[in-house]
């Protein structure tokens, strides 16, 4: 088992790669010292039998493990890890926000919903007016 780096900063991704021999393989990934499931759950290893992991943010530095278990538990392999201190702001998993908010969709929507009542009402008065007007 290797990894792109044995010095993760908190919050960066590491690549792990497990072999050929466990291409598309269901993993979990775990960091030790306080144990810590990586990803949250079991993840697919990809064609290649690499797989990404992101070095939670709260990670205390120092010394940890990474190791990674097959579903039956068996482990694949383990490596030593020098957690640092991330520098910058700290990723996470949320995307950026873009574009426009919702409430002026809605305010717009709104408005023209108004405004076709209010001609559909108007035009309504105005028919019932002219039927009601005498014809001479």
């Amino acid at each position: 088992m290797d990894l792109s780096t044995s010095s993760p900063r908190q919050g960066q991704v590491v690549t792990v790669s497990l072999g050929a021999e466990h291409a598309d393989a269901w993993v979990a990934a775990w960091l030790f010292s306080e144990p810590t499931l990586l990803g949250g759950d079991w993840v697919r290893a990809d064609a290649e039998g690499d797989l990404a992991v992101r070095i939670p943010a709260g990670t205390p530095t120092g010394e940890h493990r990474l190791a990674v278990f097959a579903t039956d538990g068996t482990p694949i392999g383990w490596s030593s890890v020098e957690v640092e201190e991330s520098t910058g702001a700290t990723p996470t998993d949320r995307l950026a926000t873009t574009g426009s908010s919702t409430v002026w969709l809605l305010a717009v929507a709104a408005a023209v919903l108004a405004v076709g009542a209010g001609a559909v009402l108007a035009a309504r008065r105005s028919r019932m007016r002219a039927e009601a007007t005498p014809q001479g």
